[in-house]
């Protein structure tokens, strides 16, 4: 049995020192096109995602939602956690630890340094930071996810929104 987990960093935002703050900074239309392209390319490829997880700031919602609309998700599938936007990498894997095992491709939407920590932490081969709306796909030899780890990670693949946009 294997279990697909899907790492997406936020879309392109405006400058992070824009006068709203950091928690509400949006995305821009060009960010609103790079989940457009994303989400497309999920459903494309018949991606069942049942759960995305999402921190609470307004640029992480934005994509997360974008992308959901794509796939036709309903309301419930999309759910906010504060620990995504607040916590670092270990609160990060916690958290996707306790996700039902009926759930089997599960999408988590945050932010760099974090996302992109995560993504390394079980797919040790991914050692760089993630640019806006890429995503890291890991799939696990597991039917638990109380079990995942880099161990039983059988495959892991960067998918980068600069080549989808091409």
């Amino acid at each position: 049995m294997s279990l697909d987990l899907i790492l997406v960093r936020h879309a392109l935002t405006e400058n992070a020192k824009s006068p709203q703050g950091d928690f509400e900074r949006r995305l821009l239309p060009e960010g609103r096109k790079q989940c457009e392209l994303l989400g497309e390319y999920f459903r494309e490829k018949n991606f069942r995602i049942e759960t995305i997880m999402s921190s609470p700031a307004e640029r992480t919602r934005t994509t997360a939602n974008l992308i959901a609309n794509q796939l036709a998700l309903p309301p419930g599938a999309l759910t906010y956690h504060d620990s995504i936007y607040t916590s670092g990498m270990q609160q990060v894997v916690a958290l996707i630890r306790t996700q039902h095992n009926q759930e089997k491709t599960i999408m988590l939407v945050g932010h760099n340094p974090t996302i992109s920590m995560v993504a390394n932490f079980f797919a040790t081969d991914i050692t760089t930071g993630l640019h806006p709306c890429d995503a890291v796909l890991i799939q696990f030899n597991s039917g638990s996810w109380a079990d995942v780890n880099a161990a039983n990670t059988i495959h892991a693949e960067w998918i980068q929104n600069a080549i989808l946009s091409k």
